[in-house]
């Protein structure tokens, strides 16, 4: 009998995708942007950190719409205008996640997720 490739499918429209464009390419660079979040006892959902593009990389993450506004001024908060070229808020995004025993041993199960 052949496994399912998907057991169950999660979504969630009430969040926003902050990102932090342009940002210096150093370590300890996302420490600082999560250590900040943290304080202001905002919870992260998921996050994105784009590889190096020589000194600068863009960290974007997904936070409670509610969140939001307070996502940003944290980053302002946190970095000087100078270390960053842009931070994007953006509130018209949703997540939706599979999951399944499945999808290890199937190839194109993420094309599949998004035909659907």
């Amino acid at each position: 009998m052949e496994k399912m490739l998907f057991s169950g499918v999660q979504s969630n429209a009430d969040v926003a995708l902050i990102a932090i464009k342009g940002i210096k390419n150093q370590p300890g660079i996302a420490a600082k942007v999560f250590g900040a979040i943290a304080e202001k006892k905002l919870n992260v959902e998921l996050i994105l950190q784009s590889i190096g593009r020589g000194d600068e990389k863009d960290i974007s993450f997904v936070v409670a719409q509610e969140d939001a506004e307070k996502a940003v001024d944290t980053l302002k908060e946190a970095f000087a205008e100078q270390d960053y070229h842009e931070i994007v808020c953006d509130k018209e995004v949703g997540i939706v996640s599979i999951v399944g025993a499945g999808m290890m041993s199937n190839s194109g199960a993420a094309s599949k997720m998004f035909e659907a």
